[in-house]
């Protein structure tokens, strides 16, 4: 996978918050996904668990930008930074990994807040 399809398929994770649905969102996930979301303390293993947190999350409208990305070529893996803001003008910042199939969904995601 090269390094602008990576970028490609996190820009459109970012882009598919937008929607506030979260079936688009569970889409973006493979079958066998693993979550360590934002805002949740366990680790979501199952594409239910996964929409759940986003029907939550989306609740906030959230908006995604990415901040930075490092990436090794011909890797499905890639992490770096992005900020968040909501609904109410929250602005957080958070880091992420992503990890790709090669069908181009999602199998593992991590995403956290910066320590303070």
């Amino acid at each position: 996978m090269t390094q602008d399809k990576i970028t490609q398929l996190i820009t459109n994770w970012a882009n598919t918050l937008t929607t506030k649905d979260p079936s688009q969102m569970v889409a973006l996930y493979a079958n066998n996904a693993h979550l360590n979301a934002t805002f949740h303390n366990e680790t979501l293993t199952t594409l239910d668990g996964i929409k759940n947190y986003f029907v939550n999350f989306l609740q906030q409208e959230p908006v995604c930008k990415l901040t930075s990305m490092a990436y090794n070529p011909g890797s499905l893996i890639a992490s770096g930074t992005y900020q968040f803001t909501t609904k109410d003008g929250s602005v957080l910042n958070a880091r992420f990994t992503f990890g790709f199939n090669n069908e181009d969904k999602i199998e593992a995601h991590h995403s956290s807040v910066f320590p303070k």
